[in-house]
């Protein structure tokens, strides 16, 4: 039988991010714990946490961007190193030929081929919903708005995430995989006369439940329990209704036997 999956601890927000790429493209407000990935002439941009986790429940408001998003992927993901080829990794992709659908997926040493599509029964980029990977030792879940949309437990003889990992998010051009199968393909809009500068906001609100392990010293994350937004935070209003939503349902979750 797998162990239990990692249990939400009291936490504290995420008030610091490693940028990797294009970082005038990346806004994180630590005030509010959103952060807003953009992708436009400039292309994506890809941040992460500081440090790596060994297990834990990880969970974000996430509002996919709207409009023509053809070619375009935006993920949450867990990963022991972006690059490496030989990385433990959990994944949610959101593909954006198709904004109601979700990619679940993992690696073990580098090998993945563990894709699975989910109908999500509304568009992504239509409001904020919670998305949440609980991993464990011997157990992987995948929830969307509180509930399982995928398990994957630790079978005899087979590899599992075990790695250290970083929480990852990103938004890319993804055109070319799979000859535009994946995502779709991108265009630019452009003519002789001027560019057209298509601009889409990748928003997440963070909700990260961290379990502490004795493996590595870990930072716990998470949505702060009462907010002071800055005016500067244009989403504000709509965050912290859908922040209270997913509270609720965490609490309805953890009181169940």
């Amino acid at each position: 039988m797998a162990d239990e999956l990692p249990l939400s601890h009291a936490t504290q927000p995420l008030k610091q991010i490693a940028v990797d790429y294009t970082p005038e493209a990346c806004s994180h407000c630590s005030i509010s714990d959103t952060i807003t990935l953009t992708y436009d002439i400039r292309g994506g941009a890809r941040w992460r946490t500081p440090t790596r986790f060994h297990s834990g429940t990880f969970s974000a408001l996430i509002q996919c961007p709207g409009g023509d998003t053809n070619g375009l992927n935006f993920n949450l993901y867990l990963s022991s190193q972006e690059g490496d080829k030989s990385q433990d990794e959990i994944d949610f992709e959101f593909l954006g030929r198709d904004r109601t659908l979700v990619q679940t997926n993992f690696f073990c040493g580098g090998a993945g081929n563990n894709e699975r599509i989910h109908h999500l029964g509304f568009d992504a980029s239509e409001g904020f919903h919670e998305y949440a990977i609980a991993w464990g030792s011997d157990a992987i879940e995948w929830r969307v708005d509180g509930r399982v949309v995928r398990r994957d437990e630790r079978k005899e003889g087979k590899t599992f995430p075990e790695k250290a990992m970083f929480l990852y998010a990103s938004i890319w051009d993804a055109s070319g995989i799979a000859g535009g199968k994946w995502c779709g393909k991108y265009l630019e809009l452009t003519s002789l006369m001027f560019v057209f500068i298509r601009t889409f906001m990748f928003l997440l609100a963070l909700l990260l439940m961290i379990r502490m392990t004795e493996l590595e010293e870990i930072s716990t994350t998470a949505i702060s329990e009462e907010f002071i937004y800055p005016k500067s935070c244009e989403t504000h209003k709509q965050i912290k209704k859908e922040t209270s939503r997913a509270r609720q349902i965490r609490e309805l979750s953890e009181s169940e036997p």
